[in-house]
């Protein structure tokens, strides 16, 4: 359960970054 959410946070982050 752990993996998914700091994946999940992962891809979330990244994706602001990208989208900024």
């Amino acid at each position: 359960i752990s993996e998914a959410i700091l994946g999940f946070k992962l891809l979330v982050k990244r994706k602001i970054l990208h989208g900024r």
